[in-house]
């Protein structure tokens, strides 16, 4: 007490204490310029990336080639927004950028874009600021995918009044109209042509059945090249994102084999059990895991080539044969479901992993 009162006396004391309180102001002054000053980058950088956001959609909008590719380039300003700022400010700036868009290509053209670069965008920006695999991220991408498409397909619906089926039939029909043209002018040869037809009549014939797992499917397609484009861009711009395992490296476990087979079962056996639902579930199991297994085994395939140093081209090569060839691609299938099962390649060893 007597030292407190002997300070508050001593000149010396009192310039002390005058000294800090100014050095205290100083450094609440510098902290509220430094956090005005945050504020305002924030903001520049999410007007600037909404404005970004606003150009490639109106671009592919109006460009129809282009539509195709800024399709997986629309939802990069927003994830980029969530890695360095977080979600609130990522959610601001794909709103800012929606509200443009609602004003300059219409109401729902605006509101479906949105949806889509906003929904894809913010759940890689949240699986990438958690640090997810890369196989978990293109995973719960997937999700918003088939989110998104289903937005579409009831917004088409309530619209137009086109049923999914419809939309689906009309846009196979287009495609093989397509097929016939190509085959007029010489560009497809006759058997390739024919072959793609019965293809697209097999999936017409079949439609009703496959929407499920063609949407499961196709949405995890988009969400890898999604992932894979955004990872790309991300690592020019310092962010460190998660690789997808190489494609040569791509195995199933071994339990998912029995996915398409009990697939099949379902389906082959519907004049026993007589229900129309087993019949849909079948279908849609079998579908996706033959659509895996081929994959996989064009890993398989991949593989091989690249032990013995085959160039790129040919690899390419002769996963198109396979492909187009109805019974390479069944060989195909099940070279990759007897990988998964006796794991051919070696891929579940430590050594393997280390060389890899």
């Amino acid at each position: 007490m007597v030292k407190m009162a002997f300070v508050a006396l001593c000149p010396s004391g009192r310039r002390k204490r005058v000294k800090d309180n100014r050095i205290g102001m100083g450094q609440r002054k510098r902290g509220i310029l430094v956090q005005q000053q945050t504020h305002v980058r924030i903001l520049a950088q999410g007007a600037l990336l909404a404005a970004l956001t606003v150009v490639i959609a109106v671009a592919g909008f109006f460009i129809p080639m282009l539509g195709f590719v800024t399709a997986f380039v629309l939802p990069l300003p927003v994830v980029v927004m969530q890695l360095r700022h977080g979600l609130r400010a990522a959610v601001l700036a794909a709103v800012a950028s929606g509200a443009v868009l609602v004003m300059l290509i219409g109401p729902v053209e605006g509101i479906l874009l949105f949806s889509f670069y906003g929904i894809i965008g913010l759940t890689f920006g949240f699986a990438m600021r958690r640090d997810y695999q890369g196989v978990w991220a293109v995973l719960v991408g997937s999700g918003a995918v088939a989110v998104v498409t289903v937005i579409s397909l009831t917004a088409t619906f309530l619209i137009v009044g086109l049923s999914p089926v419809e939309f689906f039939r009309q846009s196979l029909g287009a495609l093989e109209a397509a097929m016939e043209m190509y085959e007029n002018w010489g560009v497809v040869q006759p058997d390739m042509a024919r072959q793609m037809t019965a293809m697209i009549d097999d999936a017409l014939a079949n439609l009703q059945y496959i929407i499920p797992g063609s949407l499961l499917a196709a949405s995890a397609i988009v969400s890898f090249l999604c992932y894979q484009v955004a990872r790309s861009v991300l690592r020019r711009l310092g962010h460190i994102v998660r690789p997808v395992p190489p494609f040569s490296t791509w195995q199933a476990p071994d339990y998912l084999v029995f996915v398409p087979i009990l697939g099949v079962l379902s389906v082959a056996t519907q004049a026993f059990h007589g229900q129309e639902f087993l019949v849909v579930i079948g279908a849609n199991l079998a579908w996706i895991g033959q659509l895996y297994f081929l994959i996989q085994g064009l890993s398989v395939m991949s593989f091989y080539l690249k032990r013995y140093q085959m160039p790129v081209i040919i690899q390419v090569l002769m996963g198109w044969i396979i492909v187009t060839t109805g019974f390479l691609l069944q060989v195909t299938v099940f070279a990759a479901m007897f990988d998964s099962l006796l794991d051919f390649r070696r891929l579940r060893s430590p050594t393997t992993r280390r060389e890899q």
